[in-house]
Protein backbone atom coordinates (compact mmCIF):
# COMPACT_ATOMS: atom_id res chain seq x y z
CA UNK A 1 0.00 0.00 0.00
CA UNK A 2 3.01 2.33 0.33
CA UNK A 3 3.08 2.94 -3.43
CA UNK A 4 -0.62 3.70 -3.79
CA UNK A 5 -1.87 7.29 -3.84
CA UNK A 6 -5.51 8.31 -3.64
CA UNK A 7 -7.13 11.39 -5.17
CA UNK A 8 -10.47 12.25 -3.58
CA UNK A 9 -12.64 14.94 -5.16
CA UNK A 10 -15.69 16.53 -3.61
CA UNK A 11 -17.77 19.63 -3.41
CA UNK A 12 -17.26 22.21 -0.68
CA UNK A 13 -19.44 20.68 2.04
CA UNK A 14 -18.78 21.00 5.75
CA UNK A 15 -19.06 17.34 6.75
CA UNK A 16 -16.71 16.33 3.93
CA UNK A 17 -14.23 19.05 4.83
CA UNK A 18 -14.23 17.96 8.48
CA UNK A 19 -13.68 14.32 7.54
CA UNK A 20 -10.65 15.19 5.40
CA UNK A 21 -9.16 17.85 7.65
CA UNK A 22 -5.91 15.92 8.15
CA UNK A 23 -5.22 15.54 4.44
CA UNK A 24 -3.69 17.88 1.91
CA UNK A 25 -6.25 19.96 0.04
CA UNK A 26 -6.14 21.35 -3.50
CA UNK A 27 -8.87 23.86 -4.26
CA UNK A 28 -9.99 24.38 -7.86
CA UNK A 29 -12.33 27.35 -7.63
CA UNK A 30 -9.80 29.30 -9.71
CA UNK A 31 -9.61 26.56 -12.33
CA UNK A 32 -13.18 26.77 -13.63
CA UNK A 33 -11.99 27.43 -17.18
CA UNK A 34 -10.00 24.21 -17.13
CA UNK A 35 -13.05 22.33 -15.86
CA UNK A 36 -15.03 23.76 -18.77
CA UNK A 37 -12.33 22.44 -21.09
CA UNK A 38 -12.80 18.96 -19.65
CA UNK A 39 -16.54 19.21 -20.23
CA UNK A 40 -15.97 20.37 -23.80
CA UNK A 41 -13.70 17.37 -24.43
CA UNK A 42 -16.38 15.04 -23.13
CA UNK A 43 -19.02 16.63 -25.37
CA UNK A 44 -16.76 16.34 -28.40
CA UNK A 45 -16.22 12.68 -27.56
CA UNK A 46 -19.97 12.05 -27.33
CA UNK A 47 -20.60 13.84 -30.62
CA UNK A 48 -18.09 11.56 -32.32
CA UNK A 49 -18.98 8.26 -30.64
CA UNK A 50 -22.71 8.37 -29.87
CA UNK A 51 -24.58 6.63 -32.72
CA UNK A 52 -27.47 9.10 -32.33
CA UNK A 53 -25.13 12.06 -32.86
CA UNK A 54 -22.47 10.74 -35.27
CA UNK A 55 -24.58 11.46 -38.36
CA UNK A 56 -24.54 15.22 -37.84
CA UNK A 57 -22.29 17.38 -40.03
CA UNK A 58 -19.41 19.30 -38.47
CA UNK A 59 -21.17 22.68 -38.53
CA UNK A 60 -24.02 21.36 -36.41
CA UNK A 61 -21.60 19.54 -34.09
CA UNK A 62 -19.62 22.73 -33.61
CA UNK A 63 -22.81 24.63 -32.89
CA UNK A 64 -23.90 22.05 -30.32
CA UNK A 65 -20.47 22.01 -28.71
CA UNK A 66 -20.32 25.79 -28.42
CA UNK A 67 -23.80 26.09 -26.96
CA UNK A 68 -23.78 23.04 -24.71
CA UNK A 69 -20.36 23.22 -23.12
CA UNK A 70 -21.31 26.21 -21.02
CA UNK A 71 -24.65 24.70 -20.05
CA UNK A 72 -24.64 21.03 -19.25
CA UNK A 73 -23.67 17.64 -20.54
CA UNK A 74 -27.29 16.63 -20.00
CA UNK A 75 -28.32 18.66 -23.05
CA UNK A 76 -26.83 15.95 -25.23
CA UNK A 77 -29.68 13.74 -24.10
CA UNK A 78 -32.12 16.10 -25.79
CA UNK A 79 -30.14 16.38 -29.03
CA UNK A 80 -29.64 12.63 -29.34
CA UNK A 81 -33.40 12.10 -29.60
CA UNK A 82 -33.94 14.55 -32.46
CA UNK A 83 -34.28 13.17 -36.00
CA UNK A 84 -33.69 16.15 -38.31
CA UNK A 85 -31.20 18.99 -38.70
CA UNK A 86 -34.06 21.47 -38.57
CA UNK A 87 -35.28 20.10 -35.24
CA UNK A 88 -31.78 20.34 -33.82
CA UNK A 89 -31.37 23.96 -35.01
CA UNK A 90 -34.71 24.88 -33.46
CA UNK A 91 -33.71 23.17 -30.24
CA UNK A 92 -30.43 25.07 -30.17
CA UNK A 93 -32.29 28.34 -30.54
CA UNK A 94 -34.59 27.41 -27.69
CA UNK A 95 -31.95 26.35 -25.22
CA UNK A 96 -32.69 27.38 -21.63
CA UNK A 97 -30.74 30.23 -20.11
CA UNK A 98 -29.31 28.20 -17.23
CA UNK A 99 -29.25 24.73 -15.70
CA UNK A 100 -32.24 25.34 -13.47
CA UNK A 101 -34.34 26.29 -16.46
CA UNK A 102 -33.18 23.08 -18.10
CA UNK A 103 -34.39 21.10 -15.11
CA UNK A 104 -37.64 23.07 -15.03
CA UNK A 105 -38.40 21.96 -18.56
CA UNK A 106 -37.57 18.31 -17.88
CA UNK A 107 -39.87 18.13 -14.85
CA UNK A 108 -42.61 20.12 -16.55
CA UNK A 109 -42.88 17.29 -19.09
CA UNK A 110 -43.69 14.67 -16.43
CA UNK A 111 -47.31 13.60 -16.75
CA UNK A 112 -49.71 14.01 -13.85
CA UNK A 113 -50.00 10.23 -13.46
CA UNK A 114 -46.22 9.93 -13.06
CA UNK A 115 -45.61 12.83 -10.66
CA UNK A 116 -45.35 10.77 -7.47
CA UNK A 117 -43.15 8.10 -9.04
CA UNK A 118 -40.80 10.70 -10.52
CA UNK A 119 -40.54 12.56 -7.22
CA UNK A 120 -39.75 9.36 -5.30
CA UNK A 121 -37.08 8.44 -7.83
CA UNK A 122 -35.38 11.81 -7.42
CA UNK A 123 -35.61 11.58 -3.64
CA UNK A 124 -33.96 8.16 -3.52
CA UNK A 125 -31.25 9.01 -6.04
CA UNK A 126 -30.48 12.32 -4.30
CA UNK A 127 -30.29 11.05 -0.72
CA UNK A 128 -29.51 7.32 -0.79
CA UNK A 129 -26.33 6.74 1.23
CA UNK A 130 -25.10 4.26 -1.37
CA UNK A 131 -25.94 4.20 -5.10
CA UNK A 132 -28.88 2.02 -6.05
CA UNK A 133 -29.60 -0.06 -9.13
CA UNK A 134 -32.65 0.43 -11.34
CA UNK A 135 -34.27 -2.65 -9.79
CA UNK A 136 -33.61 -1.41 -6.26
CA UNK A 137 -35.15 1.98 -7.05
CA UNK A 138 -38.11 0.29 -8.72
CA UNK A 139 -38.71 -1.55 -5.44
CA UNK A 140 -38.01 1.45 -3.22
CA UNK A 141 -40.54 3.77 -4.82
CA UNK A 142 -43.28 1.15 -4.38
CA UNK A 143 -42.96 1.07 -0.57
CA UNK A 144 -45.93 2.50 1.30
CA UNK A 145 -46.22 3.12 5.02
CA UNK A 146 -47.67 0.42 7.28
CA UNK A 147 -47.46 -2.45 4.78
CA UNK A 148 -46.04 -5.88 5.60
CA UNK A 149 -45.44 -6.96 2.00
CA UNK A 150 -44.86 -5.28 -1.33
CA UNK A 151 -47.85 -4.86 -3.60
CA UNK A 152 -46.68 -6.14 -6.98
CA UNK A 153 -49.25 -3.94 -8.68
CA UNK A 154 -47.45 -0.86 -7.34
CA UNK A 155 -44.23 -1.68 -9.21
CA UNK A 156 -43.28 0.04 -12.44
CA UNK A 157 -43.74 -2.30 -15.39
CA UNK A 158 -39.99 -2.16 -16.03
CA UNK A 159 -36.98 -0.79 -14.17
CA UNK A 160 -36.08 1.13 -17.32
CA UNK A 161 -39.23 3.20 -16.93
CA UNK A 162 -37.19 5.13 -14.38
CA UNK A 163 -35.03 6.57 -17.15
CA UNK A 164 -38.10 7.53 -19.14
CA UNK A 165 -39.61 9.33 -16.16
CA UNK A 166 -36.60 11.43 -15.17
CA UNK A 167 -34.29 11.09 -18.15
CA UNK A 168 -31.79 13.92 -18.30
CA UNK A 169 -31.69 14.19 -14.51
CA UNK A 170 -30.16 10.78 -13.79
CA UNK A 171 -27.57 8.51 -15.37
CA UNK A 172 -26.77 4.81 -15.07
CA UNK A 173 -23.12 3.96 -14.47
CA UNK A 174 -21.25 1.09 -16.07
CA UNK A 175 -21.76 -0.79 -12.79
CA UNK A 176 -25.52 -0.37 -13.12
CA UNK A 177 -25.98 2.25 -10.41
CA UNK A 178 -28.30 5.20 -10.85
CA UNK A 179 -26.75 8.58 -10.12
CA UNK A 180 -27.72 12.20 -10.61
CA UNK A 181 -26.65 13.50 -14.00
CA UNK A 182 -24.97 16.42 -12.25
CA UNK A 183 -24.67 17.56 -8.63
CA UNK A 184 -26.52 20.73 -9.58
CA UNK A 185 -29.65 18.58 -9.88
CA UNK A 186 -29.67 18.07 -6.12
CA UNK A 187 -29.04 21.77 -5.53
CA UNK A 188 -31.99 22.52 -7.78
CA UNK A 189 -34.32 20.11 -5.97
CA UNK A 190 -33.40 21.76 -2.65
CA UNK A 191 -33.60 25.33 -3.95
CA UNK A 192 -36.14 28.02 -3.15
CA UNK A 193 -36.62 28.41 -6.89
CA UNK A 194 -38.31 25.05 -7.30
CA UNK A 195 -40.20 25.45 -4.05
CA UNK A 196 -41.71 28.73 -5.28
CA UNK A 197 -42.47 27.50 -8.79
CA UNK A 198 -46.10 26.92 -9.73
CA UNK A 199 -45.06 24.26 -12.23
CA UNK A 200 -42.37 22.23 -10.46
CA UNK A 201 -42.90 22.84 -6.72
CA UNK A 202 -44.25 19.30 -6.35
CA UNK A 203 -40.69 18.01 -6.79
CA UNK A 204 -39.14 20.25 -4.11
CA UNK A 205 -37.18 18.30 -1.50
CA UNK A 206 -35.67 19.01 1.90
CA UNK A 207 -32.72 17.13 3.33
CA UNK A 208 -34.33 16.46 6.70
CA UNK A 209 -37.70 15.28 5.37
CA UNK A 210 -35.95 13.12 2.78
CA UNK A 211 -33.79 11.38 5.39
CA UNK A 212 -36.86 10.78 7.54
CA UNK A 213 -38.78 9.36 4.59
CA UNK A 214 -35.96 7.01 3.61
CA UNK A 215 -35.62 5.82 7.22
CA UNK A 216 -39.33 5.01 7.36
CA UNK A 217 -39.24 3.24 3.99
CA UNK A 218 -36.26 1.11 4.99
CA UNK A 219 -37.75 0.29 8.38
CA UNK A 220 -41.01 -0.75 6.72
CA UNK A 221 -39.17 -2.92 4.22
CA UNK A 222 -37.00 -4.81 6.72
CA UNK A 223 -40.10 -5.40 8.88
CA UNK A 224 -42.02 -7.30 6.19
CA UNK A 225 -43.86 -10.42 7.30
CA UNK A 226 -41.34 -12.75 5.63
CA UNK A 227 -38.57 -11.52 7.92
CA UNK A 228 -40.62 -11.99 11.07
CA UNK A 229 -40.16 -15.74 10.62
CA UNK A 230 -36.49 -15.36 11.50
CA UNK A 231 -33.18 -15.72 9.63
CA UNK A 232 -32.86 -17.82 6.49
CA UNK A 233 -31.94 -21.39 7.37
CA UNK A 234 -29.64 -22.20 4.44
CA UNK A 235 -27.52 -20.62 1.73
CA UNK A 236 -30.22 -21.31 -0.85
CA UNK A 237 -33.00 -19.81 1.24
CA UNK A 238 -30.90 -16.72 1.93
CA UNK A 239 -30.16 -16.33 -1.79
CA UNK A 240 -33.87 -16.66 -2.55
CA UNK A 241 -34.57 -14.00 0.05
CA UNK A 242 -32.12 -11.58 -1.57
CA UNK A 243 -33.63 -12.22 -5.00
CA UNK A 244 -37.18 -11.75 -3.79
CA UNK A 245 -36.30 -8.59 -1.88
CA UNK A 246 -33.75 -6.66 -3.99
CA UNK A 247 -33.68 -3.68 -1.62
CA UNK A 248 -33.02 -5.81 1.47
CA UNK A 249 -29.29 -5.27 1.85
CA UNK A 250 -29.53 -1.53 1.29
CA UNK A 251 -32.48 -1.10 3.64
CA UNK A 252 -30.87 -3.21 6.36
CA UNK A 253 -27.52 -1.43 6.29
CA UNK A 254 -28.70 2.10 5.56
CA UNK A 255 -31.64 2.78 7.86
CA UNK A 256 -29.40 3.73 10.83
CA UNK A 257 -27.68 6.35 8.67
CA UNK A 258 -31.00 7.82 7.58
CA UNK A 259 -32.09 7.88 11.23
CA UNK A 260 -28.97 9.79 12.21
CA UNK A 261 -29.31 12.22 9.29
CA UNK A 262 -32.90 13.12 10.18
CA UNK A 263 -33.84 15.55 12.92
CA UNK A 264 -34.48 13.47 16.06
CA UNK A 265 -38.17 12.92 16.73
CA UNK A 266 -40.23 10.79 19.07
CA UNK A 267 -41.83 9.00 16.12
CA UNK A 268 -38.54 7.95 14.54
CA UNK A 269 -37.07 6.87 17.86
CA UNK A 270 -40.21 4.92 18.76
CA UNK A 271 -40.07 3.08 15.43
CA UNK A 272 -36.43 2.11 15.99
CA UNK A 273 -37.04 1.06 19.60
CA UNK A 274 -39.99 -1.09 18.54
CA UNK A 275 -37.80 -2.81 15.95
CA UNK A 276 -35.24 -3.59 18.66
CA UNK A 277 -37.86 -4.80 21.15
CA UNK A 278 -37.39 -8.35 22.48
CA UNK A 279 -40.85 -9.24 21.19
CA UNK A 280 -39.43 -8.81 17.68
CA UNK A 281 -36.40 -11.01 18.30
CA UNK A 282 -36.87 -13.11 15.14
CA UNK A 283 -37.24 -9.97 13.04
CA UNK A 284 -34.16 -8.48 14.67
CA UNK A 285 -32.13 -11.62 14.01
CA UNK A 286 -33.20 -11.61 10.35
CA UNK A 287 -31.74 -8.12 10.17
CA UNK A 288 -28.54 -9.19 11.96
CA UNK A 289 -28.10 -12.00 9.47
CA UNK A 290 -28.56 -9.62 6.54
CA UNK A 291 -26.03 -7.02 7.64
CA UNK A 292 -23.45 -9.73 8.42
CA UNK A 293 -23.91 -11.75 5.23
CA UNK A 294 -22.69 -9.86 2.17
CA UNK A 295 -23.13 -12.94 -0.02
CA UNK A 296 -25.12 -16.20 0.15
CA UNK A 297 -22.05 -18.17 1.23
CA UNK A 298 -21.79 -16.16 4.47
CA UNK A 299 -25.46 -16.63 5.34
CA UNK A 300 -24.50 -18.39 8.59
CA UNK A 301 -21.88 -15.84 9.62
CA UNK A 302 -23.88 -13.96 12.23
CA UNK A 303 -23.89 -14.04 16.07
CA UNK A 304 -26.85 -15.85 17.62
CA UNK A 305 -26.12 -13.94 20.84
CA UNK A 306 -26.46 -10.53 19.13
CA UNK A 307 -27.88 -7.75 21.29
CA UNK A 308 -29.83 -4.70 20.25
CA UNK A 309 -27.61 -2.50 22.40
CA UNK A 310 -24.47 -3.69 20.62
CA UNK A 311 -25.83 -2.82 17.18
CA UNK A 312 -27.34 0.47 18.30
CA UNK A 313 -23.94 1.43 19.71
CA UNK A 314 -22.09 0.20 16.63
CA UNK A 315 -24.24 2.35 14.35
CA UNK A 316 -23.89 5.37 16.62
CA UNK A 317 -27.58 5.64 17.51
CA UNK A 318 -27.07 7.81 20.57
CA UNK A 319 -30.75 8.33 21.35
CA UNK A 320 -31.47 4.62 21.07
CA UNK A 321 -28.54 3.71 23.31
CA UNK A 322 -29.80 6.27 25.81
CA UNK A 323 -33.21 4.60 25.72
CA UNK A 324 -31.68 1.21 26.47
CA UNK A 325 -29.73 2.67 29.37
CA UNK A 326 -32.91 4.17 30.83
CA UNK A 327 -34.52 0.74 30.49
CA UNK A 328 -31.67 -0.74 32.57
CA UNK A 329 -30.55 -3.26 29.97
CA UNK A 330 -27.37 -5.22 30.68
CA UNK A 331 -24.52 -3.14 29.30
CA UNK A 332 -21.75 -5.72 29.07
CA UNK A 333 -23.30 -8.65 27.23
CA UNK A 334 -21.41 -9.95 24.18
CA UNK A 335 -23.09 -8.84 20.98
CA UNK A 336 -20.68 -9.23 18.08
CA UNK A 337 -19.46 -12.37 16.35
CA UNK A 338 -16.35 -12.34 18.51
CA UNK A 339 -18.08 -11.41 21.72
CA UNK A 340 -17.57 -7.67 21.64
CA UNK A 341 -19.76 -5.59 23.92
CA UNK A 342 -21.64 -2.43 23.04
CA UNK A 343 -18.58 -0.49 24.18
CA UNK A 344 -16.39 -2.45 21.76
CA UNK A 345 -18.76 -1.59 18.92
CA UNK A 346 -18.92 2.11 19.70
CA UNK A 347 -15.13 2.30 20.07
CA UNK A 348 -14.47 0.47 16.82
CA UNK A 349 -16.77 2.81 14.89
CA UNK A 350 -15.38 5.91 16.64
CA UNK A 351 -18.75 6.93 18.07
CA UNK A 352 -17.25 8.93 20.93
CA UNK A 353 -20.59 10.30 22.28
CA UNK A 354 -21.92 6.74 22.54
CA UNK A 355 -18.70 5.60 24.21
CA UNK A 356 -19.06 8.35 26.79
CA UNK A 357 -22.73 7.53 27.32
CA UNK A 358 -21.94 3.88 28.01
CA UNK A 359 -19.04 4.68 30.31
CA UNK A 360 -21.11 7.17 32.29
CA UNK A 361 -23.81 4.52 32.66
CA UNK A 362 -21.32 2.04 34.13
CA UNK A 363 -20.23 -0.13 31.21
CA UNK A 364 -17.20 -2.25 32.11
CA UNK A 365 -14.29 -0.53 30.37
CA UNK A 366 -12.14 -3.66 30.68
CA UNK A 367 -14.70 -6.25 29.57
CA UNK A 368 -12.88 -8.30 26.91
CA UNK A 369 -14.36 -10.20 23.98
CA UNK A 370 -13.98 -13.93 23.31
CA UNK A 371 -10.37 -13.34 22.21
CA UNK A 372 -9.58 -11.26 25.30
CA UNK A 373 -9.48 -8.09 23.23
CA UNK A 374 -10.47 -5.07 25.32
CA UNK A 375 -11.99 -1.82 24.03
CA UNK A 376 -8.61 -0.17 24.66
CA UNK A 377 -6.92 -2.69 22.35
CA UNK A 378 -9.22 -1.55 19.58
CA UNK A 379 -8.93 2.15 20.39
CA UNK A 380 -5.14 1.90 20.39
CA UNK A 381 -5.16 1.16 16.65
CA UNK A 382 -7.45 4.03 15.65
CA UNK A 383 -5.37 7.07 16.56
CA UNK A 384 -8.18 8.99 18.26
CA UNK A 385 -6.68 10.61 21.36
CA UNK A 386 -10.04 11.72 22.74
CA UNK A 387 -11.38 8.18 22.54
CA UNK A 388 -8.34 6.69 24.25
CA UNK A 389 -8.41 9.31 26.98
CA UNK A 390 -12.09 8.61 27.65
CA UNK A 391 -11.30 4.93 28.22
CA UNK A 392 -8.28 5.68 30.38
CA UNK A 393 -10.25 8.07 32.58
CA UNK A 394 -12.50 5.15 33.40
CA UNK A 395 -9.53 2.93 34.36
CA UNK A 396 -8.99 1.04 31.12
CA UNK A 397 -6.17 -1.41 31.76
CA UNK A 398 -3.27 -0.43 29.52
CA UNK A 399 -1.48 -3.67 30.46
CA UNK A 400 -4.33 -6.04 29.52
CA UNK A 401 -3.28 -8.79 27.11
CA UNK A 402 -5.29 -10.63 24.48
CA UNK A 403 -5.11 -14.34 23.63
CA UNK A 404 -1.86 -13.70 21.77
CA UNK A 405 -0.31 -12.06 24.81
CA UNK A 406 -0.38 -8.61 23.23
CA UNK A 407 -1.23 -5.39 25.07
CA UNK A 408 -2.90 -2.24 23.71
CA UNK A 409 0.59 -0.81 23.23
CA UNK A 410 1.52 -3.79 21.06
CA UNK A 411 -1.57 -3.18 18.95
CA UNK A 412 -0.73 0.51 18.71
CA UNK A 413 2.81 -0.29 17.55
CA UNK A 414 1.54 -2.57 14.80
CA UNK A 415 -0.94 0.09 13.66
CA UNK A 416 1.65 2.86 13.73
CA UNK A 417 -0.22 4.63 16.55
CA UNK A 418 2.24 4.20 19.42
CA UNK A 419 2.69 7.96 19.83
CA UNK A 420 -1.05 8.46 20.18
CA UNK A 421 -1.34 5.89 22.95
CA UNK A 422 1.76 7.19 24.72
CA UNK A 423 0.44 10.75 24.61
CA UNK A 424 -2.71 9.59 26.37
CA UNK A 425 -1.13 7.27 28.93
CA UNK A 426 -0.90 9.97 31.62
CA UNK A 427 -4.62 10.72 31.47
CA UNK A 428 -6.02 11.60 34.91
CA UNK A 429 -8.50 9.05 36.20
CA UNK A 430 -11.14 10.67 38.34
CA UNK A 431 -14.72 9.56 38.26
CA UNK A 432 -16.62 9.09 41.53
CA UNK A 433 -19.90 9.28 39.58
CA UNK A 434 -18.90 6.17 37.65
CA UNK A 435 -18.10 4.18 40.80
CA UNK A 436 -21.24 5.35 42.51
CA UNK A 437 -23.39 4.13 39.63
CA UNK A 438 -21.55 0.83 39.39
CA UNK A 439 -21.79 0.09 43.12
CA UNK A 440 -25.10 1.74 43.91
CA UNK A 441 -23.42 3.35 46.92
CA UNK A 442 -22.46 6.89 47.77
CA UNK A 443 -18.75 7.60 47.45
CA UNK A 444 -16.46 9.00 50.09
CA UNK A 445 -14.74 11.69 48.08
CA UNK A 446 -12.72 14.83 48.43
CA UNK A 447 -15.28 17.58 48.76
CA UNK A 448 -12.86 20.47 48.93
CA UNK A 449 -9.17 21.11 48.45
CA UNK A 450 -7.70 24.46 49.52
CA UNK A 451 -4.48 25.78 47.99
CA UNK A 452 -3.74 29.09 49.65
CA UNK A 453 -6.81 31.18 48.99
CA UNK A 454 -8.00 28.97 46.10
CA UNK A 455 -10.68 26.37 46.74
CA UNK A 456 -11.16 23.47 44.32
CA UNK A 457 -14.55 21.76 44.38
CA UNK A 458 -15.29 18.20 43.31
CA UNK A 459 -16.29 19.46 39.87
CA UNK A 460 -12.99 21.30 39.47
CA UNK A 461 -10.79 18.47 40.69
CA UNK A 462 -10.54 16.71 37.31
CA UNK A 463 -8.53 19.71 36.12
CA UNK A 464 -6.25 19.48 39.20
CA UNK A 465 -4.50 16.18 39.88
CA UNK A 466 -6.90 13.75 41.55
CA UNK A 467 -6.97 9.98 41.15
CA UNK A 468 -9.38 7.23 42.14
CA UNK A 469 -7.79 4.38 44.09
CA UNK A 470 -9.23 1.18 45.47
CA UNK A 471 -6.69 -0.13 48.03
CA UNK A 472 -7.00 -3.76 48.98
CA UNK A 473 -8.83 -4.44 52.22
CA UNK A 474 -10.54 -1.05 52.37
CA UNK A 475 -14.32 -1.59 52.81
CA UNK A 476 -15.36 1.65 51.08
CA UNK A 477 -15.62 0.87 47.33
CA UNK A 478 -15.04 4.42 46.22
CA UNK A 479 -12.29 6.67 47.51
CA UNK A 480 -11.56 10.16 46.23
CA UNK A 481 -7.87 10.95 46.47
CA UNK A 482 -5.83 14.04 45.81
CA UNK A 483 -2.09 14.31 45.92
CA UNK A 484 -1.57 17.19 48.32
CA UNK A 485 1.45 19.39 47.93
CA UNK A 486 3.21 21.08 50.89
CA UNK A 487 1.08 23.76 52.48
CA UNK A 488 -2.20 22.35 51.15
CA UNK A 489 -5.00 22.04 53.66
CA UNK A 490 -7.65 19.36 53.40
CA UNK A 491 -11.26 19.18 54.48
CA UNK A 492 -13.15 15.89 54.65
CA UNK A 493 -16.52 17.59 54.69
CA UNK A 494 -19.44 15.85 56.37
CA UNK A 495 -18.81 12.30 55.14
CA UNK A 496 -16.66 11.49 58.14
CA UNK A 497 -14.25 9.46 56.05
CA UNK A 498 -10.99 8.48 57.67
CA UNK A 499 -7.67 9.54 56.23
CA UNK A 500 -5.20 7.11 54.69
CA UNK A 501 -1.90 7.59 52.91
CA UNK A 502 -1.22 5.43 49.84
CA UNK A 503 1.97 5.99 47.87
CA UNK A 504 2.00 9.67 48.73
CA UNK A 505 -1.72 10.17 47.97
CA UNK A 506 -3.98 11.49 50.71
CA UNK A 507 -7.39 9.79 50.51
CA UNK A 508 -10.43 10.96 52.45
Amino acid sequence: MDNINFLVTSREQQHIRQSLVDFRHIRIEDEVSRVDQDIAKYIDYKLQMDPNLQWLDMNIKDHISNRASSKSMTLLETFSKLRTIKAIRQSLNQLPQDLHETYDRILARVSRADLESARRILLWVSFAVTPLTLEEIRTAIAIESSIDHLDEESLLRSPHDILDLVGGLVNVTSQGHVTLAHMSVKDYLLSTRIRDSQVTSYFALSADDSSSTLFQCCMTYISFADFKEGPAISSDSYLQRLRKFPLLRHAAISWPYYYRAATPSDNLTAAAMQFFDNENRKLFMSWVQTINADNPFSWDFYPRHATALYYAATFGLTNIVGGFIKANVELDLPGSRYGGTALHGAVYRLHVPVVQLLLDAGADVNKADFLNVSPLHTAATLGNIGLIESLLRFSANIKAVDDMGESPLDWALKAGQAETLSASSDTIRYFPEFHRRRSGMESSIVLKVEIGTDVLTEQELPNFSPWILEPEGRPTPNIGCAKLEPGVEKDAGSHGASECIIDGWTCL
